[in-house]
């Protein structure tokens, strides 16, 4: 089928024809723009579909991602834990203002089964990935050039939690998709059972929350 006619269809009601696209443009052209544009909106959409039922009192959407040594960490795997889910970044200015009360918060209360997951959106998105394909000489430097920020950043801050995880991929993280993060810094509050019991909690309302919880 000609991709371009296909476009004309509404993506949601079709994405099934659409993922059959794909797969033949994996087969016949990998590595080109057409297939790597239509990869990401795919994942892109069905995570937005996704993310439609992220909100409190459902349970949270399991994130599997890789933590900086290449050890998949998932976030289910922290159940048992009140965990915060916290999407941020070495170049997110407010996120890092906001680091120091993460870690009290922290130090307070892992003794209890509080824990943090840290996701980065450190990376390179869609659009420059696209802009520099062919090189990818050119991209693995930037991705380790992305990659060290992220991890001199959890250093500089303190984040001494081992939940660190990122697919280096910025704003077209699926992770951030999934949760419909569109600004960081991003936080869900997840009781013991990977349930979402609030979203987007500061400083003092954060502590008491997390307070309300163990204490």
């Amino acid at each position: 089928m000609n991709y371009y006619l296909l476009e004309k269809l509404p993506f949601e009601k079709h994405i099934a024809l659409y993922e059959r696209v794909l797969a033949q443009l994996n087969k016949q052209a990998p590595n080109s723009a057409l297939t790597l544009a239509l990869t990401a909106k795919i994942g892109t959409v069905k995570t937005a579909m996704q993310a439609q039922s992220v909100g409190e009192g459902n349970p949270a959407p399991d994130i599997k991602l890789k933590n900086p040594e290449g050890k998949e960490i998932s976030l289910s795997s922290l159940k048992g834990k009140t965990v915060l889910l916290d999407f941020w970044a070495s170049w997110c200015g407010p996120c890092r203002k906001e680091n120091p009360s993460v870690v009290k918060l922290y130090n307070k209360y892992k003794s209890k089964g509080f824990t943090v997951y840290s996701v980065s959106l450190d990376g390179l998105d869609d659009s420059r990935l696209l802009s520099m394909q062919g090189n990818n000489q050119l991209i693995q430097q930037q991705l380790d050039a992305q990659k060290k920020r992220w991890t001199d950043a959890i250093t500089a801050d303190g984040l001494v939690w081992e939940n660190h995880v990122s697919d280096l991929r910025g704003w077209s993280s699926m992770a951030a998709a999934t949760y419909g993060v569109n600004s960081i810094p991003r936080t869900f509050l997840l009781d013991k059972n990977g349930k979402i019991v609030a979203m987007n909690l500061r400083g003092a309302q954060l502590e008491a929350a997390v307070g309300k919880m163990l204490d």
